[in-house]
């Protein structure tokens, strides 16, 4: 009887086990890990930089002064132009008009480098507003102007895709405006596209440049690496799992077998790679500029000042850029015909499948500076036009921005070269205007 009560046991315990088998096989084969979580979790590991705020990383690139029928740009590396600014964010803005004024012709334009979320624009300003209280999609060029009826001074806020601007009231004092407009600083300035007479200002979409010679710094510093351990500890979930080996061509490359990351120029710059894409379809709900700051700021991945400067959305991928920035000016590296001096995050559905950028973080404060003469904005325009491979309709932005210039004796130093730079719409990206000789390179 004992016997027949011990086999009985036994069986029902080899069943227990067969079944308890079959669910972690279920669970084992069924398993699909939460990757925004483990992105999350990975970000959350090391800080390798700073955390920024949106005011930090979103900025005009222009500010244009309007009047006596006349233009000036107020230069990017003199204190009124963080001045202005930031009084502008400053202020409070109040309900919205669909019906701006058309007769303006005396205020300040800020021009922002690309179109920025209605979202984050609103993120600027201190008061907690609804997005669906705006009527745009997006900002790319705002107009500050005194209502002289009201004293009142309103900003017209304009979007390209939209081509409609609006009106907003604000706080921001009549005469802190009219101390700015009388500032004498701000450089005469022309325009590289065709003249446009639409009876908004906005509406133009001028291309602004200073008309005559400009001195800029030139200056040199001193940098440090992240370190190639505080990377892997970021982006891998389980850092124990990362294999690394060296390439023949001296590059690192780290990998767990999902995720690669390779470290370049010297351990300068880093390109990362995650093959593990979510079966999920959904997209988020906020758009990439703001969920690519986000995974930046998660882990302080902040190691100098870097500006959102372009962003791109489709069904399948979005991305989202922002360049480093010197003195208040663009930084361009085109060595190895890569344009390195910007952090480039790439997504699909709420997945984060691409990150890279330069590992390099400047010291504070530069070591040497010496003031170079630039040619003029007129000889960029002559030069400009008379590229025979360049369109001038497919010119989207002039400006002066650094070369960064990294020598291969000199580790742990850089120097950042004032220049001229084209973006054109054909080429996709910025070439440098040649200081001396034709333009016929540029397309």
């Amino acid at each position: 009887m004992r016997g027949l009560y011990y086999e009985r046991l036994k069986t029902w315990l080899l069943v227990f086990l067969v079944l308890l088998s079959l669910v972690l096989t279920y669970f084992l084969w069924t398993y699909k890990p939460d990757l925004m979580e483990q992105d999350s979790e990975a970000v959350e590991v090391n800080e390798i930089g700073e955390e920024k705020s949106i005011q930090d990383v979103i900025r005009p690139s222009k500010i244009v002064k309007h009047q006596f029928g006349e233009s000036f740009m107020v230069l990017e590396t003199d204190d009124p132009f963080d001045e202005i600014y930031q009084t502008l964010l400053n202020a409070d803005l109040y309900e919205t008009n669909a019906f701006p004024q058309t007769d303006v012709t005396t205020g300040i334009e800020f021009v922002f480098p690309d179109r920025i979320p209605m979202g984050m624009f609103m993120s600027l300003f201190s008061q907690d507003r609804q997005e669906d209280e705006f009527p745009l999609r997006g900002v790319d060029r705002v107009l500050l102007y005194e209502d002289e009826p009201d004293n009142g001074v309103k900003l017209q806020v304009y979007s390209s895709g939209d081509k409609a601007p609006f009106e907003i009231p604000t706080s921001f004092q009549a005469s802190d405006l009219q101390r700015f407009l009388d500032d004498d600083t701000a450089v005469p300035a022309i325009t590289v596209n065709e003249p446009n007479t639409d009876s908004y200002i906005l509406n133009q979409e001028n291309i602004y440049i200073p008309s005559g010679e400009i001195a800029y710094a030139r200056q040199q510093y001193s940098t440090e690496r992240v370190p190639a351990d505080d990377i892997t500890k970021t982006l891998f979930p389980d850092p124990q799992t990362v294999r690394n080996y060296r390439q023949s061509n001296g590059e690192f490359t780290y990998t767990d077998g999902t995720r690669i990351l390779n470290l370049r120029d010297n351990e300068n710059f880093m390109t990362y790679r995650n093959s593990s894409i979510s079966d999920s379809t959904n997209s988020s709900t906020s758009s990439i500029p703001q969920t690519s700051f986000d995974y930046i700021n998660n882990h302080h991945g902040w190691t100098n000042d870097y500006v959102l400067s372009r962003w791109r959305e489709s069904n399948e991928r979005e991305s989202a850029v922002y360049r480093l920035f010197v003195n208040n000016l663009p930084v361009f590296n085109f060595k190895n015909s890569r344009d390195s001096m910007t952090i480039q995050v790439e997504k699909s559905g709420t997945q984060t499948t691409s990150y890279e950028r330069p590992l390099l973080k400047l010291d504070p404060t530069p070591i040497d500076e010496q003031n170079i003469e630039l040619q003029s904005g007129v000889s960029v325009l002559e030069k400009l036009e008379a590229a025979e491979n360049l369109d001038l309709t497919n010119v989207q932005d002039v400006r002066v921005g650094y070369e960064m210039i990294d020598q291969d004796n000199q580790r742990g130093l850089v120097t950042f070269e004032p220049a001229w730079y084209v973006f054109t719409s054909n080429s996709n990206g910025w070439q440098k205007v040649p200081a001396e000789g034709g333009a016929n390179e540029l397309e």
